[in-house]
């Protein structure tokens, strides 16, 4: 992919265009490390406290309220 026809991607995305994810140097640092999951990964992260917290205000929840979890049966017979 080309610079580009990265910024074209990243910019047609409001998300990713305003955190300023299409600047180039994003671009070079994908193309360095193949991959930039540790900024997805936070923004993920703030999304989902965010989230969280305006699940909280919105509904009068607490904390405890909002801790989600699940857990996936393994066919050994493990959680």
């Amino acid at each position: 992919m080309s610079l580009q026809q990265f910024q074209t991607l990243y910019q047609a995305d409001p998300f990713y265009n305003w955190f300023g994810l299409h600047h180039p140097m994003m671009y070079a640092a994908h193309k360095a490390a193949g991959g930039m999951t540790s900024i997805y990964r936070q923004i993920g992260i703030g999304c989902e406290r965010l989230f969280r917290m305006i699940m909280r205000d919105s509904f009068g929840l607490s904390d405890k309220d909002l801790t989600w979890s699940y857990e996936v049966l393994l066919p050994t017979g493990k959680k």
